[in-house]
């Protein structure tokens, strides 16, 4: 039925309630971009790779950090940037 859960931490939102979570159904799946729409809304999502002129334009605050990674808008690269950014989460444990 094409769907799936996604779980994400939202950098713009407040601090503490970033933690997010939705159930989405795919409507178009390309090789950059996924269309999905929330089964229990009118919303439709978009998504796509992260990349530096993103972040630039939506988290200027962060310009610094940003403009550190290499010259490239390489989407892995980003995504590392993003990773590095995060605090350690400590894993669950498992009896």
């Amino acid at each position: 039925d094409r769907q799936f859960r996604l779980d994400f931490l939202n950098l713009a939102y407040a601090a503490g309630v970033q933690n997010m979570s939705c159930d989405l159904k795919t409507v178009k799946r390309e090789a950059t971009y996924l269309v999905a729409v929330r089964p229990d809304t009118d919303r439709t999502i978009i998504i796509e790779p992260l990349t530096k002129r993103w972040l630039l334009q939506y988290f200027p605050n962060l310009s610094r950090e940003i403009e550190a990674l290499a010259v490239r808008t390489d989407e892995e690269q980003v995504a590392r940037w993003l990773k590095n950014q995060m605090p350690a989460q400590p894993r669950e444990e498992t009896d």
